[in-house]
């Protein structure tokens, strides 16, 4: 029974730890002014916020509040005559309440402040405009929450500003704001519009993983050193346009893959340095008329929507590996004057709008997996030891992403590119074969393709194939020069194929006399040796005699011999180059 009566009070007996929050209570102006006078914290009370301003500017003494309220907010327009504060300001973990008549917790007129300002882990639960402010040191709004709107429009931050992991619930306005220190927004929350237009940010400025959810508007903003986006979320529109930015660090690798469900604009962008890697873009991305002054990386990338980079200038170097365009990718006039190196490495598109003639010489494809375009985010992991750039991943045989871009433009019926696709894909495949033993093979296999790239370019270059034509004619034109040229004694004057006239009818036995009639002319023996070598003419001539002790008839079935393979090279690559005999041939015509 006691030990019943024991369990029955144990709940009345408070247990060590606990301790009820007594009521906040609202303190005077003579205790707030001592407090302040003595240096001392003012916690867990209430305070009046017309007091509060009315020390601010009557004193220079440090204001430390801590899990407080703030009522009737802070107006800071009533004293018109002072546009200074040199009190260093720290409210933590405290509310500011709305001033009674209108919806502002905090509102400034053009105010200086010359001391390190703190708002850490505060609730504006109304408006809040700091405009045409100028923050003169540190200013932190480090986990604190924006109720309402909230305006920075022109406001100056002459040292490091940090609004990490704030959460502003409604629009918020840093139009042509200046940030000289360092600009911290990571993981911060905007539910509303956030609107950085002509913004200038003269060092870092850091928005890692934060999140928009309406529209992220910074036209022509600049960033003049790092403009770091890790693992943010756009869901609404992504304005980047005529921004000008030092270096693009879009890298969310060293955490979970970025989804951006919003379209992201940059177009008329100037960006020094870029790197965009993990990335998946679910919406449209332009990039046109953009001018990519250095390097430009993009890795690891989905594109769900079109990608549109028309216009756009390419400098120094760039590199696509691993990227995937699952819909339009439009490269029109895009212009690639790239002077260090250029990487397509594992990229795979539905609908590549691009010339040959808009990209990068060949000589500076890469080519080789221990060599890469490195980007600033690389030689800092390189720096760091997390990565080195060989590990960066491993780069695509060109020959392989030259056929993927030869498939592409035959598909668009850009015949011409195709070819100079498909010519440096085997002409480096061959070279990779002649510098690899184990890759060699038959020696007659290669010889072939040696022979076959160099008469006519892989089937691929017209006028290789022509020259060689007529280089050979007129090789065995003056080879028959000092034979004896007459009538054949069954001619066939029909100009027509002439694949099945064997060398036995162009040569003859010779005649001990000399003929009357000789045809032994130039013009003459010229044709005659083309309807040999091409298999095409009339045959009403034959030859007979000997060179260098060597019978003509031999050397007509040498031409004759050489005659197939060249006929066979010149329909080949007539049918790859010229535009109506390829359709002819395929059908599409």
């Amino acid at each position: 029974m006691r030990l019943l009566s024991i369990f029955l009070f144990l709940p009345l007996i408070p247990s060590p730890g606990f301790t009820e929050e007594s009521p906040k209570v609202r303190i005077s102006r003579d205790d707030l002014l001592s407090k302040f006078e003595k240096e001392e914290e003012v916690q867990g009370v209430i305070v009046d916020g017309e007091d509060l301003i009315d020390i601010i500017f009557a004193t220079n003494y440090d204001i430390n509040i801590k899990d407080a309220v703030i009522v009737n907010g802070l107006d800071f327009t009533k004293h018109a005559l002072h546009n200074m504060v040199g009190n260093r300001i720290q409210i933590i973990h405290s509310e500011i309440q709305s001033i009674p008549e209108n919806s502002h917790s905090l509102i400034t007129d053009n105010i200086e402040f010359n001391k390190e300002i703190s708002f850490q882990e505060t609730v504006f639960n109304g408006d809040v405009d700091f405009s045409l402010c100028t923050f003169k040191r540190f200013a932190s709004f480090n986990s604190s929450s924006f109720k309402g709107f909230s305006t920075f429009i022109g406001t100056i931050f002459g040292g490091d500003a940090n609004f990490r992991e704030v959460l502003f619930d409604g629009d918020s306005g840093f139009n042509s704001a200046i940030f000289k220190g360092g600009a911290d927004f990571s993981l911060t929350i905007f539910k509303g519009d956030a609107d950085f237009e002509l913004s200038s940010f003269f060092d870092r400025a850091d928005f890692d993983r934060t999140i928009f959810n309406s529209l992220a508007y910074f036209k022509k903003s600049v960033f003049k050193q790092r403009l770091s986006f890790r693992s943010a979320q756009i869901k609404g529109y992504g304005d980047f346009r005529e921004t000008t930015i030092g270096e693009l660090d879009w890298d969310s690798s060293q955490s979970s893959t970025a989804v951006l469900v919003g379209r992201i604009d940059f177009r008329k962008a100037i960006i020094r340095d870029s790197h965009i890697q993990d990335i998946i873009f679910e919406a449209d991305v332009d990039f046109s008329d953009t001018i990519l002054l250095s390097s430009f990386v993009l890795r690891d990338v989905v594109f769900g929507g079109s990608v549109y980079f028309l216009r756009t200038n390419f400098s120094y170097q760039s590199a696509l590996e691993n990227v995937r365009f699952k819909s339009e990718a439009d490269f029109t006039d895009a212009s690639f004057r790239i002077t260090h190196k250029f990487a397509l490495s594992y990229v795979r598109f539905n609908d590549l709008k691009i010339t040959w003639a808009q990209l990068p010489g060949i000589h500076l494809w890469l080519n080789d997996s221990e060599e890469k375009v490195t980007s600033f985010i690389d030689l800092e992991k390189e720096e760091e030891e997390e990565i080195a750039p060989s590990k960066i991943g491993r780069i695509e045989p060109l020959s392989q992403a030259l056929s993927g871009l030869e498939t592409n433009f035959r598909n668009q019926n850009l015949l011409d590119d195709a070819n100079e696709a498909y010519y440096h894909s085997k002409k480096i495949e061959l070279d990779v074969v002649r510098q690899d033993k184990a890759l060699q093979g038959d020696p007659l296999q290669q010889v072939f393709g040696l022979v076959w790239w160099g008469t006519s370019g892989f089937g691929m270059r017209i006028y290789w194939i022509i020259l060689w034509c007529f280089g050979i004619n007129l090789f065995f034109t003056l080879i028959y020069a000092r034979g004896d040229l007459k009538p054949s004694q069954n001619p066939d004057d029909a100009f027509r194929l002439r694949l099945f006239d064997f060398p036995i009818n162009y040569s003859s036995e010779p005649v001990l006399e000399n003929p009357q009639h000789s045809l032994s002319n130039f013009f003459n023996i010229f044709w005659f040796s083309a309807v040999i070598l091409m298999k095409i003419g009339v045959r009403n001539k034959t030859i007979s005699g000997k060179m260098m002790g060597i019978n003509y008839k031999y050397i007509v079935l040498v031409e004759w011999l050489v005659g197939l393979y060249f006929l066979a090279a010149l329909s080949v690559t007539l049918t790859n180059t010229v535009p109506i005999v390829n359709r002819l041939v395929t059908g599409i015509f």
